[in-house]
């Protein structure tokens, strides 16, 4: 009669357990390898096929009363010439300072001049001309490069409900539609909407307070460092 437990399980041949631990570290090394060459895909930064230069309106400013919209512009001028889909735009805060309500988007309809700052939707183009005719920002295709045209120029308008309150942006985030992608890129042209209470005229010192806020801003906006870098591209 053989006792059981006393039996030992018999020893594999070392050159068997070689060649296993050499295919279990290959395994690995290989997932190793494959997962670096992934992450450097993943982590590397998505080329935008269309960027908008500097719109030539560095900072828009404007008083006005609570809750009232303020109207700015911000064109989208590209050396890069494509025909690309508008699809939607958002904010880009400002830092240090608070941002506003995005209420109105839309796309200037013809040529001429545009609002760097103005009150009301749509945004007037001067006393006793009436306003700016505006179509819709969503679904249009534009071509991002006009040589020696006004380029398309997107009309945006914003509220601040606390008196006393500048509120600003850098610009706007402006996603498009390229060859059957969704792409995002930043323009940059910042907007200040400087809430006063007011009757009919904002006084003296509302005004040069709000002017002394807006040379502020623009002064802060040239020296951030994500504006900097943007235009360094």
């Amino acid at each position: 009669m053989t006792d059981d437990s006393d039996q030992s399980l018999p020893l594999s041949n070392p050159s068997t357990l070689l060649r296993r631990w050499r295919w279990v570290i290959g395994l690995i090394i290989a997932a190793a390898v494959v997962g670096a060459i992934a992450f450097t895909i993943l982590s590397r930064p998505e080329v935008v096929p269309v960027q908008f230069n500097l719109s030539g309106v560095a900072m828009g400013g404007i008083p006005s009363h609570p809750n009232q919209t303020a109207a700015y512009s911000a064109p989208l001028d590209s050396s890069t010439k494509a025909r690309i889909t508008l699809v939607r735009i958002a904010l880009i805060p400002f830092p240090g300072f608070p941002t506003p309500t995005l209420t109105h988007v839309a796309l200037l309809a013809r040529g001429g001049g545009y609002p760097t700052g103005t009150t009301g939707w749509p945004p007037g183009a001067g006393t006793g001309e009436g306003v700016f005719a505006i179509s819709k920002l969503s679904g249009t295709v534009i071509d991002s490069h006009t040589a020696h045209k006004l380029p398309p120029v997107i009309l945006y308008g914003v509220v601040g409900p606390k008196p006393g309150v500048v509120y600003a942006v850098l610009g706007v985030r402006v996603t498009y539609r390229f060859r059957d992608k969704v792409y995002s890129t930043n323009v940059y042209s910042g907007a200040s909407d400087c809430v006063t209470q007011y009757r009919v005229h904002p006084s003296k010192a509302q005004l040069d307070h709000c002017d002394a806020v807006f040379k502020r801003l623009t002064s802060i906006e040239g020296s951030l460092p994500m504006v900097k870098s943007y235009f360094k591209t």
